[in-house]
């Protein structure tokens, strides 16, 4: 999206896919690794010896199923299933995926930029086919009528796609270009404005707290606040650094939400101007956007400062090296062709990271940065997110 007019995701799903995962992939994989023969051995031995049998029930006239013994396929449910399964399913020395895609366990998204959606198309493609040879080796069936496909750019360019640009063929199935794609709970639509996913999660957010307004009117307040932060709030901030650029009007929804919230909580229904401010102080909360701010920012320090989060942000540099110092010169704004692309969490994180004070961003630990962003930038929010989102 950084350098193309058009922007292409293909997300891929496999029938059965934890059932089906060859055990030889995943020793190879780990071998290939250079896991030790210890893990090697342990990794076999977990994965063997396993059975399986239907009983129907107590009923006289019931028979058991005869005992199956799999050679294939990781339990579900278990810790070491979805991590198991992806190094079966390793797509590291795929080359013309590098950096171009995703995978969380099953879930993998393919993604292609180009200038035209031709172009799109045939990297996706290309793609396809590479990562299709993987998931035939690890005995894996690929499921087309479960695949999605979406093409991301301008409301310009979108409207004079051609009919050509509205499906991509893998395997002969046709596959249709879709306006939404859910990709690990976030809706990302073809602008990615978030408005979709944003309108989605307010919804559901404001359903549950009627049900509870109905249910728990005579909770006391520790009750309630309670109720509020284990069964809407998660769906209120869920991936809130996703759309930390999303336009104020969509992001207000999910505001409105939590300052009704807070007065119900309080016992305090008035709607006057100032009742939510008061009710989220008698609280300790803030407003989502102040935590929307904090979080981006956490994040940002974390990934570039914990060597276990991924480099998602680029350092101005003096010299060949990243040092503290060229840190806090600032980080690099990308450029981009794609409007859609100023609401990115690179493009954003970037222009609120400089607009940070130099001592904010050069703190030595997580829980400073937190405490001086607290202190120096809050009473300044306005002007923070505002130039965030110039």
């Amino acid at each position: 999206m950084d350098k193309y007019n058009f922007a292409g995701m293909l997300s891929l799903d496999c029938s059965k896919a934890f059932d089906m995962i060859r055990w030889s992939s995943i020793v190879r994989s780990l071998k290939t690794a250079g896991a030790s023969s210890h893990v090697l051995k342990w990794t076999h031995d977990y994965l063997n010896g396993r059975s399986c049998q239907i009983e129907p029930g107590d009923s006289p006239t019931s028979i058991d199923s005869a005992v199956l013994r799999p050679t294939r396929g990781i339990p579900q449910g278990s810790v070491l299933g979805p991590m198991l399964f992806a190094v079966g399913l390793s797509l590291a020395g795929v080359d013309c995926i590098r950096n171009t895609y995703s995978q969380y366990a099953d879930d993998l998204t393919l993604c292609a930029g180009g200038d035209t959606p031709a172009e799109v198309r045939g990297r996706l493609s290309t793609q396809f086919q590479a990562v299709k040879s993987v998931i035939d080796d690890c005995g894996l069936i690929l499921n087309a009528s479960k695949s999605h496909f979406m093409m991301v750019g301008s409301a310009q360019r979108l409207s004079r796609l051609e009919e050509d640009d509205n499906h991509i063929l893998l395997e002969g199935s046709r596959v249709k270009r879709e306006t939404t794609m859910r990709l690990l709970g976030v809706l990302f639509d073809e602008r990615m404005s978030f408005f979709p996913h944003i309108s989605e999660a307010a919804k559901k957010a404001r359903g549950r707290l009627r049900y509870l307004y109905r249910q728990a009117t005579y909770l006391p307040t520790k009750t309630r606040k309670l109720l509020y932060l284990a069964f809407v709030y998660p769906l209120v901030t869920y991936a809130d650094a996703t759309f930390f650029m999303a336009q104020a009007t969509a992001s207000e929804m999910l505001e409105r939400v939590h300052n009704s919230a807070a007065r119900w909580i309080t016992g305090d229904r008035r709607l006057i101007h100032g009742a939510s401010e008061t009710a989220l102080k008698t609280l300790g909360w803030r407003p989502l956007s102040e935590k929307r701010l904090l979080h981006m920012g956490s994040q940002i320090w974390a990934s570039l400062n914990d060597p276990m989060w991924p480099r998602v942000m680029q350092v101005r540099r003096s010299s060949g090296s990243v040092t503290r110092l060229a840190q806090s010169r600032g980080l690099l704004l990308p450029k981009f062709h794609l409007k859609a692309r100023r609401a990115s969490f690179r493009v954003g994180g970037a222009k609120l990271w400089n607009s940070l004070p130099e001592r904010v961003r050069n703190s030595m630990s997580l829980s400073e940065f937190r405490e001086r962003f607290d202190s120096q930038v809050s009473h300044s929010l306005a002007g923070v997110l505002g130039c965030a989102r110039q």
